[in-house]
């Protein structure tokens, strides 16, 4: 698998789809509309990821599961940063 995610089909055969790289504009959209969440160590819920979608354009190639993917990856590495220290 190559940067990307495993999912199955109904013929048990395996589909790779590619995991579309965050831009910057992208990663600094979701800090803005969801950085609060990071503070609090809490994952985003599905009507606030859609809330912040539907406020910034550039998201809106995004799907709600992604977005909250994405920021509770964001919270996952500062936990295990904070770890290390």
């Amino acid at each position: 698998m190559v940067n990307g995610t495993r999912i199955k089909c109904l013929f048990a055969c395996v589909v790779y789809v590619l995991a579309k790289p965050w831009s910057s504009l992208e990663r600094q959209t979701v800090m803005r509309q969801l950085g609060f969440l990071i503070q609090m160590i809490r994952a985003p819920q599905k009507n606030e990821c859609l809330n912040a979608i539907a406020a910034e354009p550039c998201l809106s190639n995004r799907d709600w599961r992604s977005v909250k993917n994405h920021l509770a990856s964001i919270i996952r590495y500062a936990r295990l940063r904070d770890q290390r220290n």
